[in-house]
C-alpha cells in the first residue's frame, strides 16, 4: 500500500511539474532560512553554556547615583571591589578581575604582533572560568607579575612549532612578558574573548595605574559563590560593605555607588550592562530575525496549501472514481498526505543543500561562525529539521482533508467546480502573503533609510582623511614631536595632532566641581594639543582655542555647549572649574558627536593636560593616492619609532563600526524581504495559471463577442491587484507603530515619510503585475476554437 501511494505521489508531482516545482523551491527556501534562523538563535540562548561553574558566576553590577544627573549602570568600575569581596565576604569563593580588552603589540626576535584583544586578570581566573589550559599549571601562571598565557592559536602565529614556555615577549617594546602557559581558543559563544591573558599584579608596576576603590574605572570584577551560597543574601550585605569602602566619600558630596551581582547567564541577552562586551547580543533583534525567519516559512506553506486546494478541483474525478470504487475517506487522507510527506522530504533535502551554500553568507551577515554540519551541532540541527518538516507536513494536512471531503455523486455527474468558499480561503491567504511582504518592503526602505542617516549626518567634525595613529609605547609617545614634525615636511599631509582618543567613538569620563557647585559631576574628557580642534575642523562658538607657547592654557579648559547648557552658564569664559586645583574655561565649542548617533551629545570638558600622555596621532591628509601615502608615514614612522608596529586606522572607518549592528539588521531584512517576495512571486505565479485554466472557456467566449486583449488581462488582474493592495494597507498602521518605537531608540533619526509607503504599495503592485501579467496575456490571446472545441 505505501509502495502505491509512493508511486501515485511522484507521478502526481511529473504529472504537474510547474506546480511542484513552486510547491518544492518554495519550501526549500522557507525551511533552509528557518533552519539558519533556529541554530543562530540557539547559539545565542547558549551563550556561556560550556562554563562548568556557570550556575556560580556572576559578573559585578555597579550603579553611580550622582544628584542631579541621570543613573549610569554598567560592569566597568574599579580594580578594588574584587579583592575586598574576597577577603570579606564568606559567600565568595574566588573571584578575578578582567582589565577592559585592548590592542597590545607584542614583540619577539624583532618581529613584532598586534593582539586585538589582551587583557589582565586575576591568578584566580581558571578557578571561575574552566577553559582548558594545553600546557602550564592554573595555579601559577598568572601567579606573578609579567606573565601571559596565550591562546593556542596566537601562540602558533608567534612560535610556529617551538615550545613557548619561558620564551620573553616584549609587550610594546617595553615590558618583558614571560610566557606561562597556553589556553584553548576562546569558544566562539563566550561573552569573554581574548588572545592573551597577563597577570594583574604587572598593573602594578605600569606608570599611570590606579588599583584602588575610588578611581581608575576600567576593569569587570567576576566572582563564584560557594554551591551552599545565596546571591539574595550577598546582595543584602552591599549597602553596609560599599559604604564601608567608598560611600562614606561619596555620600558627602551627594554620589552613591550601589553593588549588585549579574548571573554569567543573563549578560548577554538579558542584561542592562550587556553593551559592555563587544560580543554583545539584542534580544529584541533576534526575535525580530526569527520571526520574519518563520513568517517567510508561513508564506511557503501558504502556497502549498494555496496551490493544493486550487489543483483540487483537477483531482475530484480521481477522489470521486477512488471513493466509489471502495476507497474510504481515511485511505485518500493517507494518499494526500503521503503527497504532502514527499514534497516536505524533498525540500528538506534541498533546504539543507541550501544551508551549506548559503551559511558562509548567512555567517558574514549576522557576524557569526556557525558550522551547522558539525559534529556539536548534530542534535541541534535534527531538532531545528523536524520542527520545519513537521510544520510543512501538518500544512499538507489541510488539503489532504480538503480533498478527501469531496462527494462522489456531486462530482462525477459534473457539478462540482470548487466552492466560493476555497476560493475566498485562497484570497485570504495571498492577503496574509503580501502581508508579510509589503511590511518587510517599508521595514528595508526604512531600515536603509536611518542607516543612511546616521552614516552621513554632520558629525560636528570632519572625519574624511583622517588617519589616526595609535601610539601604544611609551617610546612612540615620547617621540611624538618629532613624528609630526616629520609628517608635516610631506606633501601629502596638511597638519597632524594629538589626542588622548580618537572622537566618534566614545570618551571616558572623570568627576569635577564646576563654579557654583558643591559636589563633582561626571563630565566626559578629551586631552588635546593646539592643533587638535584646527585639524578636526572643531568649531569654537566663544571664547579661544588653546595656545601652543602658553604655559598657563596647560592648565585651562574649553568646554562644549552641552556642558554650558546643562549648567545654566550663558558666558562660561572666565568661570572656572575644580579637578587638583583651579581650571579656567577659555573657550566654548559647537557640540559635536564624540560618541556614536545613537546617544545625545554629552557635557565635554577638552583640556591640554602636559601631565596626561597622549595615545593618538592624527594625521589629516590631502586627497590623492591614499595607499602611496600610507607608505610614505609608515617609512617615517620607521625612522622615527623603529621597528614598532604602525597600528593604523581611518578615522571614517572606525566610526562607520560604530552602526554595524544597524546594517546587519538592513541587510538581513533586505535579503528576507528578497525571499518573501520570491515566494509569494512564485505562488502568484501559480495561483495565475490556474484562474486562467478555470476561466479559459469565459475567456474565449468574451473575445468572440468582442472584448479586447487588454481588457480580458485587465480583468484577469484585477482581484488580485485589490487584495494586494489591501494587504498593503492593512500592514502599514502596525509598520509604522512598530517602526516609530525602533526610531525612538536613537538619539537622532530619521521622520517617518508617506512616500516610503507609497513606494512600499508601488513594489507590491509592480511584483503582482509583473507575475500575473504574462500568464493573463497568455490566456486572452489562447485560439477560442481550441478552447471550445470540448463544449
Amino acid at each position: 500500500m505505501l509502495k502505491n501511494y509512493l508511486i501515485v505521489s511522484f507521478r502526481n508531482l511529473m504529472r504537474n511539474k510547474v506546480f511542484s516545482f513552486i510547491n518544492i523551491f518554495g519550501l526549500s527556501l522557507g525551511m533552509a532560512l528557518s533552519i539558519l534562523m533556529l541554530t543562530y538563535v540557539y547559539s545565542q540562548f547558549t551563550f556561556d553554556d560550556f562554563y562548568k561553574d556557570k550556575d556560580y558566576i556572576y559578573l559585578t553590577k555597579v550603579k553611580m547615583e550622582v544628584k542631579g544627573q541621570n543613573d549610569q549602570i554598567t560592569a566597568v568600575a574599579t580594580s578594588g571591589i574584587g579583592p575586598s569581596l574576597l577577603d570579606e565576604m564568606p559567600e565568595v569563593e574566588n573571584m578575578t578581575r578582567v582589565s577592559y580588552p585592548e590592542n597590545k603589540n607584542l614583540s619577539y626576535k624583532n618581529r613584532n604582533y598586534v593582539l586585538e584583544n589582551a587583557t589582565y586578570v586575576d591568578s584566580g581566573f581558571f578557578n571561575v572560568f574552566s577553559l582548558k589550559l594545553i600546557t602550564g599549571d592554573k595555579k601559577k601562571v598568572l601567579s606573578a607579575p609579567n606573565q601571559i598565557v596565550l591562546t593556542e592559536n596566537q601562540a602558533k602565529k608567534i612560535f610556529g612549532n617551538q615550545n613557548p614556555l619561558g620564551k620573553i615577549l616584549l609587550l610594546n617594546h617595553q615590558y618583558p612578558f614571560t610566557v606561562t602557559g597556553i589556553v584553548q581558543d576562546v569558544p566562539d559563544n563566550s561573552h569573554l574573548q581574548f588572545e592573551a591573558l597577563m597577570s594583574f599584579s604587572s598593573l602594578e608596576k605600569m606608570p599611570d595605574t590606579y588599583l584602588g576603590w575610588n578611581g581608575g574605572w576600567s576593569y569587570f570584577t567576576y566572582i563564584k559563590l560557594n554551591k551552599a551560597a545565596s546571591v539574595s543574601a550577598l546582595n543584602a550585605k552591599m549597602k553596609d560593605f560599599t559604604y564601608k569602602h567608598i560611600n562614606y566619600l561619596y555620600n558627602d558630596v551627594g554620589a552613591n555607588i550601589s553593588l549588585s551581582f549579574e548571573p554569567l547567564k543573563n549578560i548577554h541577552l538579558k542584561s542592562e550592562i550587556s553593551d559592555d562586551f563587544e560580543t554583545a547580543g539584542n534580544l529584541k533583534t533576534i526575535y525580530i530575525l526569527l520571526g520574519v525567519a518563520l513568517l517567510i516559512l508561513v508564506i511557503a506553506l501558504i502556497n502549498y496549501v494555496n496551490l493544493s486546494t486550487a489543483r483540487s478541483m483537477k483531482r475530484a474525478k480521481e477522489v470521486g472514481v477512488r471513493k466509489v470504487l471502495g476507497a474510504n475517506r481515511k485511505r485518500i487522507i493517507k494518499q494526500f498526505m503521503g503527497e504532502a510527506l514527499v514534497i516536505s522530504i524533498l525540500s528538506l533535502l534541498i533546504a539543507l543543500i541550501l544551508v551549506e551554500l548559503f551559511q558562509p553568507e548567512f555567517n558574514s551577515l549576522l557576524q557569526t561562525k556557525l558550522d551547522l554540519f558539525s559534529s556539536h551541532n548534530t542534535i541541534l540541527l535534527l531538532g531545528a529539521m523536524f520542527i520545519v518538516f513537521l510544520i510543512s507536513v501538518l500544512a499538507g494536512g489541510f488539503p489532504a482533508f480538503y480533498i478527501s471531503g469531496f462527494r462522489p455523486a456531486r462530482i462525477l455527474r459534473g457539478g462540482f467546480s470548487g466552492t466560493t468558499g476555497s476560493a475566498n480561503i485562497r484570497k485570504a491567504l495571498v492577503f496574509i502573503q503580501f502581508f508579510i511582504s509589503a511590511g518587510l518592503i517599508v521595514v528595508t526602505i526604512s531600515a536603509f533609510k536611518q542607516i543612511s542617516y546616521l552614516q552621513n549626518k554632520s558629525l560636528g567634525f570632519d572625519k574624511e582623511q583622517v588617519l589616526t595613529i595609535n601610539l601604544n609605547s611609551e617610546n612612540a609617545r615620547k617621540k611624538v614631536e618629532i613624528l609630526k614634525n616629520e609628517l608635516l615636511k610631506l606633501p601629502e599631509v596638511k597638519a597632524t595632532s594629538v589626542s588622548s582618543n580618537a572622537v566618534g567613538i566614545g570618551l571616558s569620563g572623570n568627576g569635577y566641581i564646576p563654579e557654583g557647585y558643591e559636589t563633582s559631576i561626571m563630565i566626559n574628557v578629551l586631552e588635546i594639543d593646539a592643533d587638535f580642534l584646527p585639524l578636526m575642523g572643531i568649531k569654537l562658538v566663544s571664547g579661544r582655542n588653546f595656545n601652543e607657547n602658553s604655559k598657563k592654557d596647560k592648565n585651562s579648559y574649553i568646554i562644549n555647549q552641552a556642558l554650558a547648557d546643562k549648567l545654566n552658564w550663558k558666558n562660561p569664559v572666565g568661570k572656572y572649574i575644580e579637578r587638583d586645583g583651579k581650571h579656567k574655561i577659555i573657550g566654548v565649542v559647537k557640540d559635536f558627536h564624540f560618541r556614536a548617533l545613537n546617544a545625545e551629545i554629552d557635557p565635554l570638558i577638552i583640556t591640554n593636560n602636559p601631565d596626561s600622555d597622549f595615545y593618538v596621532l592624527s594625521v589629516k591628509l590631502l586627497p590623492g593616492n591614499f595607499n602611496y601615502s600610507l607608505q610614505k608615514l609608515q617609512n617615517i614612522w620607521k625612522q622615527v619609532v623603529a621597528n614598532e608596529i604602525f597600528d593604523y586606522h581611518f578615522l571614517d572607518e572606525m566610526i562607520e563600526h560604530n552602526y554595524l549592528k544597524e546594517k546587519t539588521q538592513g541587510r538581513a531584512f533586505l535579503y528576507f524581504s528578497i525571499v518573501s517576495i520570491v515566494i509569494a512571486s512564485l505562488g502568484l505565479f501559480g495561483l495565475s495559471i490556474f484562474n486562467a485554466e478555470q476561466k479559459i472557456k469565459e475567456i474565449s467566449i468574451r473575445k468572440i463577442y468582442g472584448a479586447k486583449v487588454k481588457r480580458l488581462v485587465y480583468m484577469q488582474s484585477l482581484y488580485i491587484l485589490k487584495t494586494v493592495i489591501w494587504a498593503n494597507l492593512a500592514v502599514y498602521p502596525i509598520i509604522w507603530y512598530l517602526l516609530d518605537k525602533w526610531l525612538q531608540g536613537y538619539a537622532y533619526h530619521i521622520t517617518q515619510s508617506l512616500f516610503v509607503y507609497l513606494f512600499g504599495l508601488l513594489i507590491s503592485l509592480t511584483i503582482v503585475l509583473l507575475t500575473t501579467i504574462y500568464i493573463s496575456i497568455k490566456a486572452a490571446n489562447t485560439n477560442p476554437a481550441i478552447a471550445l472545441k470540448y463544449e
